[in-house]
């Protein structure tokens, strides 16, 4: 009788789940239709909850954002107009004070600026990233020492190498170390930083058609490599994550076989 019973309960959960599930509505708007646009979007949302989407069009970085309200909808910027087209992925970031942290490529070179969704302007750039190449991929991550907030920026290009760059708070300079001098890359390479500021970067090797992995302590010199996984074609369009308490994480493209990876560090 309590098999049947705690049988019965275990039904009738799963059909209220199932029936929330299918109660959910998703409120479907169109942002842009001003000619071909939408891809390689990306989203921040505020703290009072409004959602912010920087997207490509017409080769310029633009931004919606809603305003609620009768006289409000979308409203637009561009934020960066001056006639040299953006290429490839970006990336939009939340700090730990609510601000935008925005890295993307164009074809002169890299831009990084903070951009602030309380007034709606850059407090911070889009200033040049010194060194990094045009026509690259770029990922970013960020981290805390002291009382800075730090962009640490993975950039490569087509057939090129990995090179993580990070920023001076104090000066405003860039620096910039090679992950590895042996092996290239193409796609997105992906970088991530632990509780103590190592930094840990994966990346998709392209004569082996190997999925790489690659650290280094915030101030040493060199990279320690290693090989995640060699079986076929493995490792494209990979993305790393580190938990609060430094685990790391990588989930990346099988493409001999079609299929979504996943590996972990065993600690």
């Amino acid at each position: 009788m309590k098999t049947l019973f705690a049988a019965g309960i275990l039904a009738i959960t799963l059909l209220l789940g199932a029936s929330a599930a299918q109660a959910q509505t998703w409120n479907l708007q169109v942002v842009d239709d001003a000619g071909d646009t939408g891809y390689d979007s990306q989203i921040a949302v505020a703290s009072d909850g409004s959602p912010f989407i920087f997207y490509k069009y017409g080769g310029s970085l633009q931004l919606a954002w809603w305003v609620p309200g009768g006289g409000g909808g979308w409203q637009y910027s561009n934020l960066d107009n001056n006639n040299v087209p953006i290429n490839y992925a970006f990336e939009v970031l939340v700090d730990a004070q609510g601000r935008f942290q925005v890295a993307y490529a164009k074809t002169t070179g890299v831009k990084y600026g903070i951009f602030s969704p309380t007034t709606k302007t850059w407090v911070l750039g889009p200033e040049v990233v010194t060194g990094a190449p045009a026509n690259t991929y770029v990922g970013m991550a960020l981290t805390t020492i002291g009382p800075d907030i730090i962009p640490v920026l993975s950039i490569n290009g087509e057939g090129g190498k990995v090179n993580v760059y990070k920023r001076d708070p104090a000066t405003g300079a860039w620096s910039s170390t090679t992950v590895d001098n042996l092996h290239n890359t193409s796609h997105p390479s992906s970088v991530a930083l632990d509780s103590t500021q190592h930094m840990h970067v994966c990346f998709y090797e392209n004569a082996g058609q190997n999925l790489m992995y690659a650290t280094k302590a915030w101030n040493d010199t060199a990279w320690q490599v290693s090989t995640v996984d060699i079986t076929g074609n493995v490792g494209d369009y990979p993305k790393i994550a580190v938990t609060p308490d430094d685990h790391v994480h990588i989930v990346y493209y099988d493409v001999s076989n079609g299929d979504l990876k996943y590996a972990a560090l065993n600690p």
